[in-house]
């Protein structure tokens, strides 16, 4: 039979084992959370090699096309209806206008969703020699043809050339021409993604 004594010996141990035992555990415990953060990953596409490519695919593209005529009189004789010996021609040509983006990877910065594009217009004149027209205009006494020598005709063609080109780089035709090289480019960008196009002419 056990005695009082060792009785409350045994209890007052047993209540030692167990308060330790609660407090290494409340000490060593892992807290695991409920709801653990999630890291979202956003994985953004690189389109500066298909931008750049695209927009290669149209580099000196003919974007417009003007119909230029021109008329150079040439007179000999006297100003007067029975001497005078006129010649006119009528010069034939298409002016075109091209895209022009070389040095492309130089020129064009693409960051933050957006692309800045430096383009350039390239224009130029072919002269249809083939349908020139040629008209006399003789007075009553006159009885000899105005005569045109190769030079003077390459002198001709050469200075109505400069003429049409200087017509074509007039505000007018500039505007409209640059107006429908934006559009083609945004369409192009557009096509692929829906970055914000900027366009500085040079």
């Amino acid at each position: 039979m056990i005695s009082k004594r060792t009785r409350r010996i045994l209890t007052v141990a047993l209540l030692g084992v167990a308060f330790f035992t609660g407090f290494f555990v409340s000490n060593n415990k892992e807290i695991t959370p409920e709801n653990p953060p999630v890291v979202e990953q956003k994985n953004q596409v690189d389109y500066s090699e298909i931008l750049l490519s695209e927009l290669q695919s149209i580099n000196k593209l003919e974007i417009y096309q003007a119909y230029l005529k021109n008329t150079v009189t040439i007179k000999q004789g006297y100003n007067c209806k029975l001497f005078k010996n006129n010649k006119s021609i009528d010069v034939y040509a298409t002016g075109y206008y091209k895209l022009d983006l070389d040095n492309l990877k130089d020129i064009t910065v693409i960051a933050d969703n957006s692309i800045t594009v430096v383009p350039h217009i390239e224009y130029g004149v072919e002269v249809h020699e083939d349908k020139f027209r040629f008209t006399d205009d003789k007075g009553w006494l006159v009885f000899y043809d105005v005569e045109i020598s190769p030079e003077e005709m390459t002198s001709i063609v050469s200075e109505v050339k400069e003429q049409m080109l200087s017509k074509m780089q007039s505000e007018e035709y500039m505007k409209l021409v640059r107006d429908k090289a934006e559009n083609i480019i945004r369409e192009h960008i557009e096509d692929i993604c829906n970055y914000k196009v900027n366009i500085i002419w040079r």
